[in-house]
């Protein structure tokens, strides 16, 4: 499988703005990047590059034109990725 990029979808989040939580849905432009093996020495099977798990990069998530992506935690990110991936 190739590459993905400037896909688009629309994810559940949930924000606490000013004490008071608010369930919504985001709009969501990511990179797909599929899982690579890397590159292995002819002959005696060597690995020379490493192996690359399939992945999402997170490009933009909006939420009513304000963007969230550099307001996420870690954890948050990691959740997002999972979803898309269907690892949840």
């Amino acid at each position: 499988m190739k590459p993905a990029y400037n896909l688009k979808t629309v994810v559940p989040i949930a924000l606490t703005v000013c004490g008071v939580l608010r369930e919504t849905e985001a709009d969501l432009v990511y990179h797909y990047l599929p899982a690579e093996r890397g590159s292995r020495e002819h002959g005696s099977g060597v690995q020379l590059e490493p192996d690359y798990a399939e992945s999402i990069e997170i490009v933009s998530l909006k939420l009513d034109k304000t963007e969230l992506c550099d307001l996420l935690t870690d954890k948050q990110t990691e959740a997002v990725m999972r979803k898309i991936l269907g690892d949840e």
